[in-house]
């Protein structure tokens, strides 16, 4: 398990300055709390002191008493914090947290929440050495031993062109200017961190729908296996398969959303489409047209057949003119 903390100057120094010492004398009250000037003038007597008891009684909690991140399947390694997402923020931070598998989290943290808004994979099952935020150009620099590699960590464009997609990232480096999602500009810009979807229209409680996209066409044979996906673009959201007036959960597979037909038949023709939903935006990922491959060919073998029949016809009517 990992976790992400924050502890403050603050609280450090007064634990220090008014805390026992763990399994202190009171004599040990008069110890000194202040660093010296001169380490090796310290009498022997306070360095045997600084042995036997260096830590605190009390303890230094982090802020909120409880992590920010916990994950039971994640390891850290490496942490860099920007602070000032964009000229906008306030009390809110940006944490880029290295993996020990070559992954980054991108991770949202204010007053009122922490929130995962990406993972990047510069690199594929290799430890990250170091990472570099350079602040102006919102570029973070990863490298590892034989490699060095620049992310625009304000790439916007990638969340999609509509303004629910834009304000579902939640990220602080982007905002919708009212035709696209775009990094930080002058004038009208709303802060996607703020997850406000009542931007994208005038009625705040619709249910908002994107553009549902044309359906793709498969002829699949009578009993085979088949599987249809459509890719997750959110790790937030919920995903299913809708047919007819049936809904099936996903079988996850990386960023795919799957869907497993162990043997077509009827009741699996028709339109198969994937739905995602977040914070009351349904979104169509992809659909699916199937037909069942088995019935064209019945009627193509029939087709073909009705030459055959007027041959024989005509081999019948022959003998018997012939007799």
């Amino acid at each position: 398990m990992s976790a992400v903390c924050i502890y403050t100057i603050g609280n450090i120094s007064n634990i220090f300055k008014n805390s026992p010492f763990k399994g202190y004398t009171k004599d040990q009250m008069d110890r000194s709390r202040t660093c010296v000037d001169d380490t090796t003038k310290l009498p022997v007597d306070t360095l045997k002191k600084i042995f036997k008891t260096s830590e605190m009684e009390q303890l230094v909690l982090p802020v909120g008493t409880s992590g920010l991140l916990l994950f039971n399947h994640h390891k850290y390694t490496h942490i860099h914090v920007d602070s000032k997402p964009n000229s906008r923020s306030r009390n809110q931070n940006v944490i880029f947290l290295s993996l020990n598998n070559g992954g980054i989290h991108k991770v949202l943290h204010n007053e009122s929440r922490t929130f995962v808004i990406a993972e990047y994979r510069p690199f594929s099952h290799a430890r990250i050495l170091r990472l570099i935020l350079h602040q102006s150009s919102k570029k973070l620099y990863v490298n590892i031993a034989s490699e060095l590699v620049q992310l625009d960590v304000a790439n916007c464009s990638q969340y999609g062109d509509t303004c629910q997609d834009c304000m579902l990232s939640r990220d602080p480096y982007c905002g919708w200017d009212g035709t696209h999602c775009t990094p930080d500009a002058n004038g009208r810009w709303h802060d996607a961190a703020t997850g406000n979807l009542g931007i994208c229209g005038d009625d705040t409680t619709q249910e908002f729908t994107s553009p549902i996209p044309n359906p793709e066409k498969n002829e699949v044979r009578l009993h085979a296996k088949h599987f249809l996906q459509c890719s997750m673009s959110s790790r937030h959201a919920q995903y299913s398969w809708q047919h007819l007036q049936n809904s099936s959960s996903c079988i996850w597979k990386a960023d795919q959303c799957l869907y497993l037909i162990n043997s077509m038949g009827p009741e699996e023709e028709g339109t198969h489409t994937c739905v995602s939903e977040e914070m009351g935006y349904r979104k169509v990922l992809a659909q699916y047209q199937l037909r069942l491959q088995e019935q064209l060919e019945s009627k193509a073998v029939g087709q073909q057949l009705n030459p055959i029949i007027w041959c024989c016809l005509s081999v019948v009517l022959i003998q018997s003119f012939s007799c």
